[in-house]
């Protein structure tokens, strides 16, 4: 007797553990159930979100575009091109030009066959007047003897009618005052 007692116990508890189990299950798939509704909804306003923000970033990107596209100016202009002379025939030839780039003037030196520098020399654009120099920049030119500077003028220096141009082989860059030996100049 007390074996099926105890049989009709344990049997009773595994079908208690059965039926809270099953119990377990269908609130999970209740669960599950409830939550799926929302997925599809979920979804689509993530896709909604993305679209919307894809269109605003592209939006933003052509009125940004739009608004620093440059304005098309007028080319450069030539105001005057000399041909600066060399002290000594070996010594290179460059050319030099004054152009006027909206307004702003610039002086451009092309220079070629210049002699090889040494450690810390530099070759400076001096323009004159008056026996006064004011310096144009500095370039030092490459093995084969070529270089290029271009100087901003300032607009008092534009509206000054100068004497001469000299290119200077100078011991250190950025002097104020001409310190070495002129290696091409020409008149203005």
């Amino acid at each position: 007797m007390k074996e099926r007692v105890l049989a009709n116990v344990f049997h009773e508890d595994e079908r208690v553990s059965e039926l809270s189990h099953h119990k377990e299950e269908i609130k999970q798939k209740n669960k599950i159930r409830s939550t799926s509704r929302w997925i599809p909804l979920l979804a689509a306003g993530l896709l909604f979100s993305l679209v919307g923000n894809g269109y605003l970033l592209l939006k933003s990107d052509s009125e940004q575009e739009v608004s620093e596209s440059p304005k098309l100016s007028e080319p450069a202009t030539s105001i005057q091109t000399v041909t600066l002379q060399p002290t000594n025939p070996e010594k290179g030839k460059t050319t030099a030009s004054i152009v006027d780039d909206n307004g702003k003037a610039n002086v451009v030196i092309q220079a070629s066959g210049l002699q090889q520098l040494q450690k810390d020399e530099v070759y400076q654009v001096w323009l004159i007047k008056d026996d006064k120099p004011v310096p144009a920049g500095a370039f030092v030119a490459d093995e084969q003897g070529n270089g290029t500077v271009i100087y901003k003028m300032t607009e008092e220096q534009r509206k000054q009618k100068w004497d001469t141009m000299a290119i200077t082989l100078e011991p250190s860059a950025n002097n104020k005052l001409p310190q070495g030996d002129i290696v091409l100049s020409s008149a203005l």
